[in-house]
């Protein structure tokens, strides 16, 4: 006959299993089951161990489960203030801790604090530093690509921060925050800096862009910053210029409507 199979706290280690580490619990008098947190279920691990946790997270009950939770969250657990989970399970544990109904109470509140809370109230910190990685992509000459590789690595390695879970950055996204959010934004610093410089430097340097196989003038402007004390130097714009680089043409395009009025 083969032999029933032990549940192993290895189990529970988001570091090893984060599919489920988060879900199951072991069971108090019976050290051959595990319980469920979402199906409020004991699942006998009979001699399969780890693969009697794969079956039933892919059973129809625990699927539906897992949506339901998603899309119904109490909004009461939001606005109680709870001590940490050791704590928290010590103090209700104190009145009945064998009945089932007092365990499923508590496995509720735990799967809450831990895995919802964070998701709601950590937009601010995700999103900050979402846009944190965006200036890492920029300043690394990283590309946009590159997201959907290195957020799931920063997953794994802050196993243990609801920011780094809730990071969704990804080459599309990525680009949006770049071009349609801190661009506008640091365009209206710089232009609000240069209306109170007295002089103002433009260097500029037009060359062939071999993929558009178009002229390309980059434009840098050199400034005294009084914030710093500094002569500092910033990229302004790049326009393609259409036809022969000419005098007459450069200067066409660099008057025109789509740059920074920097003359009084």
């Amino acid at each position: 006959m083969p032999k029933r199979t032990y549940f192993k706290q290895e189990w529970i280690n988001p570091q090893i299993n984060s599919e489920w580490a988060e879900i199951i619990l072991p069971v108090e008098d019976n050290p051959f089951a595990f319980l469920c947190i979402l199906c409020k279920k004991k699942v006998n691990l009979s001699n399969m161990g780890r693969q009697s946790i794969i079956s039933h997270l892919k059973s129809t009950q625990h699927i539906k489960n897992t949506k339901l939770r998603s899309s119904n969250v109490k909004i009461d657990t939001f606005t109680q203030v709870n001590g940490n989970k050791e704590v928290y399970i010590e103090n209700t544990q104190v009145t009945d801790t064998k009945t089932d109904q007092n365990q499923n109470k508590i496995y509720d509140q735990i799967h809450v604090n831990n895995i919802q809370m964070g998701k709601y109230f950590n937009k601010p910190n995700v999103f900050s530093a979402e846009i944190r990685w965006v200036f890492h992509l920029i300043e690394s000459h990283s590309s946009y690509s590159s997201c959907s590789k290195t957020i799931p690595v920063l997953k794994k390695m802050f196993f243990d921060s609801n920011i780094a879970q809730n990071m969704s950055l990804g080459p599309t996204k990525a680009s949006y925050l770049l071009v349609y959010g801190l661009a506008p934004y640091f365009t209206d610093i710089l232009e609000k800096t240069l209306k109170e410089c007295e002089y103002v430097v433009v260097c500029f340097d037009e060359s062939l862009n071999k993929v558009a196989q178009k002229g390309q003038m980059d434009l840098v402007l050199r400034y005294w910053d009084k914030e710093v004390n500094l002569v500092v130097s910033k990229y302004l714009k790049s326009v393609f210029i259409e036809g022969r680089a000419t005098a007459e043409n450069i200067l066409k395009h660099f008057f025109g409507r789509y740059l920074i009025n920097i003359f009084k």
